[in-house]
C-alpha cells in the first residue's frame, strides 16, 4: 500500500530576529534556527534544496545574527564596553536583590 505524504508545514524564516543583544535572545535565535532546520529536513519530499536551505540558515544565524565576542586583547570603545559590562552589572543587582530578600525573611 502506498503511504500518503504529510502536508507541508511552512518554514517561516522571518521568525528569526534581525539582531540579538542579550544571551537569552541569542539562545532563543539558535533554538529557533534548530527548529526551522529540523522542519526543513523533515519535509524534503515537498521542499527542494533542503540541504542548501539548512546550511544557509545556519550560516546566516551564526554570522549575521549572533554576535561573536571580541578577543580579550582588543580594547573596547565606550558603547562596546558598556554592553560587555551589562551582564556583570545585572548579576550584581540580582545578588543584591537576593540578599535584601533574605534579610527581609530573617526579620
Amino acid at each position: 500500500l502506498p503511504v500518503a505524504l504529510q502536508k507541508s508545514v511552512p518554514a517561516d524564516m522571518l521568525q528569526i530576529p534581525a539582531r540579538v543583544e542579550t544571551r537569552d535572545d541569542a539562545v532563543q535565535a539558535l533554538r529557533l534556527c534548530d527548529r526551522l532546520c529540523t522542519l526543513l529536513d523533515n519535509q524534503d519530499h515537498c521542499v527542494k534544496n533542503t540541504t542548501f536551505l539548512v546550511i544557509s540558515l545556519i550560516e546566516h544565524v551564526m554570522v549575521h545574527i549572533v554576535p561573536l565576542p571580541k578577543p580579550r586583547a582588543v580594547k573596547l570603545d565606550g558603547s562596546d564596553a558598556n554592553r560587555a559590562g551589562r551582564s556583570e552589572r545585572k548579576r550584581q543587582k540580582e545578588a543584591i536583590r537576593q540578599k535584601e530578600l533574605a534579610a527581609k525573611r530573617d526579620e
